[in-house]
Protein backbone atom coordinates (compact mmCIF):
# COMPACT_ATOMS: atom_id res chain seq x y z
CA UNK A 1 0.00 0.00 0.00
CA UNK A 2 2.88 2.36 0.75
CA UNK A 3 4.45 1.66 -2.64
CA UNK A 4 1.16 2.15 -4.48
CA UNK A 5 0.40 5.42 -2.66
CA UNK A 6 3.90 6.78 -3.26
CA UNK A 7 4.55 6.96 0.47
CA UNK A 8 8.07 5.57 0.05
CA UNK A 9 10.28 8.18 -1.59
CA UNK A 10 13.65 6.50 -1.02
CA UNK A 11 14.40 4.34 -4.07
CA UNK A 12 16.63 1.92 -2.18
CA UNK A 13 13.94 1.32 0.44
CA UNK A 14 11.33 0.81 -2.28
CA UNK A 15 13.55 -1.78 -4.00
CA UNK A 16 14.07 -3.55 -0.67
CA UNK A 17 10.30 -3.73 -0.12
CA UNK A 18 9.75 -5.04 -3.66
CA UNK A 19 12.39 -7.73 -3.17
CA UNK A 20 10.66 -8.87 0.02
CA UNK A 21 7.28 -8.91 -1.73
CA UNK A 22 8.76 -10.91 -4.60
CA UNK A 23 10.36 -13.45 -2.26
CA UNK A 24 7.15 -13.87 -0.29
CA UNK A 25 5.09 -14.22 -3.47
CA UNK A 26 7.38 -16.99 -4.73
CA UNK A 27 7.11 -18.77 -1.39
CA UNK A 28 3.31 -18.55 -1.39
CA UNK A 29 3.08 -19.70 -5.02
CA UNK A 30 5.22 -22.75 -4.28
CA UNK A 31 3.31 -23.50 -1.09
CA UNK A 32 -0.01 -23.43 -2.94
CA UNK A 33 1.41 -25.55 -5.75
CA UNK A 34 2.63 -28.12 -3.24
CA UNK A 35 -0.75 -28.20 -1.56
CA UNK A 36 -2.55 -29.08 -4.78
CA UNK A 37 0.15 -31.01 -6.58
CA UNK A 38 -0.67 -34.54 -5.49
CA UNK A 39 -3.13 -36.17 -7.88
CA UNK A 40 -5.13 -37.72 -5.03
CA UNK A 41 -5.97 -34.25 -3.72
CA UNK A 42 -7.86 -33.35 -6.90
CA UNK A 43 -10.57 -35.66 -8.13
CA UNK A 44 -14.08 -35.27 -9.46
CA UNK A 45 -15.72 -36.08 -6.12
CA UNK A 46 -14.04 -33.06 -4.50
CA UNK A 47 -14.90 -30.46 -7.15
CA UNK A 48 -17.34 -27.67 -6.38
CA UNK A 49 -19.38 -27.41 -9.57
CA UNK A 50 -21.21 -24.24 -10.52
CA UNK A 51 -22.44 -22.56 -13.68
CA UNK A 52 -19.61 -20.40 -15.04
CA UNK A 53 -18.78 -18.40 -18.14
CA UNK A 54 -15.46 -19.75 -19.41
CA UNK A 55 -14.90 -16.71 -21.65
CA UNK A 56 -15.26 -14.43 -18.62
CA UNK A 57 -12.90 -16.62 -16.58
CA UNK A 58 -10.27 -16.55 -19.33
CA UNK A 59 -10.67 -12.81 -19.83
CA UNK A 60 -10.22 -12.11 -16.12
CA UNK A 61 -7.02 -14.18 -15.93
CA UNK A 62 -5.61 -12.49 -19.03
CA UNK A 63 -6.46 -9.05 -17.67
CA UNK A 64 -4.92 -9.81 -14.26
CA UNK A 65 -1.68 -11.02 -15.85
CA UNK A 66 -1.38 -8.30 -18.51
CA UNK A 67 0.65 -5.84 -16.41
CA UNK A 68 3.23 -8.50 -15.52
CA UNK A 69 3.34 -9.55 -19.16
CA UNK A 70 3.91 -6.02 -20.43
CA UNK A 71 6.94 -5.68 -18.16
CA UNK A 72 8.49 -8.52 -20.17
CA UNK A 73 7.41 -7.16 -23.52
CA UNK A 74 4.68 -9.79 -23.83
CA UNK A 75 1.08 -9.25 -24.96
CA UNK A 76 -1.75 -11.57 -23.91
CA UNK A 77 -4.65 -11.96 -26.33
CA UNK A 78 -7.88 -13.95 -26.08
CA UNK A 79 -9.46 -15.22 -29.30
CA UNK A 80 -12.89 -16.83 -29.49
CA UNK A 81 -15.84 -16.61 -31.89
CA UNK A 82 -18.12 -16.81 -28.85
CA UNK A 83 -18.88 -13.96 -26.46
CA UNK A 84 -19.94 -16.39 -23.74
CA UNK A 85 -19.44 -20.10 -23.16
CA UNK A 86 -21.40 -21.37 -20.18
CA UNK A 87 -20.42 -24.64 -18.58
CA UNK A 88 -20.41 -26.55 -15.30
CA UNK A 89 -17.06 -26.57 -13.52
CA UNK A 90 -15.05 -25.70 -10.46
CA UNK A 91 -14.41 -21.99 -11.04
CA UNK A 92 -11.57 -21.75 -8.52
CA UNK A 93 -9.68 -24.72 -9.92
CA UNK A 94 -10.12 -23.66 -13.55
CA UNK A 95 -8.92 -20.17 -12.64
CA UNK A 96 -5.81 -21.71 -11.07
CA UNK A 97 -5.22 -23.62 -14.31
CA UNK A 98 -5.32 -20.41 -16.33
CA UNK A 99 -3.09 -18.45 -13.96
CA UNK A 100 -0.59 -21.32 -13.79
CA UNK A 101 -0.40 -21.58 -17.57
CA UNK A 102 0.06 -17.83 -18.02
CA UNK A 103 2.65 -17.63 -15.24
CA UNK A 104 4.49 -20.60 -16.74
CA UNK A 105 4.49 -19.07 -20.21
CA UNK A 106 5.84 -15.76 -18.90
CA UNK A 107 8.51 -17.56 -16.89
CA UNK A 108 9.82 -19.63 -19.79
CA UNK A 109 9.16 -17.64 -22.98
CA UNK A 110 12.65 -16.18 -22.79
CA UNK A 111 11.89 -13.27 -25.13
CA UNK A 112 9.19 -10.67 -25.91
CA UNK A 113 6.20 -11.95 -27.82
CA UNK A 114 2.55 -12.94 -27.63
CA UNK A 115 0.58 -15.41 -25.54
CA UNK A 116 -2.63 -16.41 -27.28
CA UNK A 117 -5.57 -18.10 -25.55
CA UNK A 118 -8.05 -19.63 -28.02
CA UNK A 119 -11.43 -20.86 -26.80
CA UNK A 120 -13.72 -22.87 -29.10
CA UNK A 121 -16.97 -24.75 -28.77
CA UNK A 122 -16.81 -28.30 -30.13
CA UNK A 123 -20.18 -29.95 -29.66
CA UNK A 124 -20.61 -30.78 -25.99
CA UNK A 125 -16.99 -29.89 -25.26
CA UNK A 126 -14.89 -26.76 -25.06
CA UNK A 127 -11.33 -26.63 -26.39
CA UNK A 128 -8.73 -24.33 -24.88
CA UNK A 129 -5.31 -23.57 -26.31
CA UNK A 130 -2.69 -21.50 -24.50
CA UNK A 131 0.07 -20.81 -27.03
CA UNK A 132 3.19 -18.69 -26.66
CA UNK A 133 5.84 -17.83 -29.23
CA UNK A 134 8.79 -18.16 -26.88
CA UNK A 135 11.91 -20.30 -27.00
CA UNK A 136 10.06 -23.59 -26.52
CA UNK A 137 11.37 -27.00 -25.52
CA UNK A 138 12.46 -30.07 -27.40
CA UNK A 139 9.70 -32.64 -28.07
CA UNK A 140 11.58 -35.08 -25.81
CA UNK A 141 11.37 -32.72 -22.83
CA UNK A 142 7.83 -31.59 -23.67
CA UNK A 143 6.63 -35.18 -23.23
CA UNK A 144 7.45 -34.97 -19.51
CA UNK A 145 6.26 -31.49 -18.52
CA UNK A 146 3.06 -32.68 -16.78
CA UNK A 147 4.95 -35.04 -14.49
CA UNK A 148 5.27 -33.95 -10.82
CA UNK A 149 8.61 -32.37 -9.95
CA UNK A 150 9.75 -32.35 -13.59
CA UNK A 151 12.17 -29.52 -14.34
CA UNK A 152 13.37 -29.08 -17.90
CA UNK A 153 16.60 -27.64 -19.23
CA UNK A 154 15.02 -24.17 -19.16
CA UNK A 155 14.24 -24.39 -15.41
CA UNK A 156 14.47 -21.11 -13.49
CA UNK A 157 12.54 -21.16 -10.19
CA UNK A 158 9.80 -23.32 -8.72
CA UNK A 159 9.39 -26.97 -7.84
CA UNK A 160 7.82 -28.32 -11.03
CA UNK A 161 4.28 -28.70 -9.65
CA UNK A 162 2.39 -26.13 -11.74
CA UNK A 163 1.74 -28.15 -14.90
CA UNK A 164 1.07 -31.28 -12.85
CA UNK A 165 -1.70 -29.32 -11.12
CA UNK A 166 -3.02 -28.30 -14.54
CA UNK A 167 -3.19 -31.92 -15.69
CA UNK A 168 -4.90 -33.09 -12.47
CA UNK A 169 -7.43 -30.25 -12.57
CA UNK A 170 -8.37 -30.79 -16.22
CA UNK A 171 -8.59 -34.56 -15.92
CA UNK A 172 -10.69 -34.28 -12.75
CA UNK A 173 -13.22 -32.36 -14.87
CA UNK A 174 -13.30 -35.25 -17.34
CA UNK A 175 -11.12 -33.38 -19.81
CA UNK A 176 -7.80 -33.96 -21.53
CA UNK A 177 -4.57 -31.97 -21.74
CA UNK A 178 -1.50 -32.25 -23.95
CA UNK A 179 1.46 -30.13 -24.98
CA UNK A 180 3.31 -29.46 -28.20
CA UNK A 181 6.60 -27.61 -28.56
CA UNK A 182 9.88 -27.42 -30.44
CA UNK A 183 13.02 -25.44 -29.81
CA UNK A 184 12.54 -21.86 -30.97
CA UNK A 185 8.85 -22.40 -31.78
CA UNK A 186 7.07 -21.70 -28.51
CA UNK A 187 4.86 -23.91 -26.36
CA UNK A 188 1.24 -24.88 -26.86
CA UNK A 189 -0.96 -26.40 -24.13
CA UNK A 190 -4.10 -28.01 -25.56
CA UNK A 191 -7.10 -28.78 -23.34
CA UNK A 192 -10.62 -30.09 -23.79
CA UNK A 193 -13.36 -29.79 -21.17
CA UNK A 194 -16.91 -31.18 -21.14
CA UNK A 195 -19.50 -28.44 -20.70
CA UNK A 196 -21.39 -30.65 -18.24
CA UNK A 197 -20.00 -33.21 -15.77
CA UNK A 198 -19.79 -36.67 -17.27
CA UNK A 199 -21.65 -39.27 -15.27
CA UNK A 200 -19.59 -42.13 -13.93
Amino acid sequence: ELLVSGGIKDTEVAVEYLEKINQRSQYMTEAISRQFSVADSINSSKLTYSQLDLISLVGQAASDMQAAAEEQGVRIQVISPEQHIFMQGDAYLLSRVLYNLLENALKYMGRPGVITIRVLLQGDDVSLLVQDDGLGLSPEETAHIFEPNYQGSNHTVGQGYGLHLVRCAIESHGGTVSAQSALGRGMGIFMTLPRSPKSA
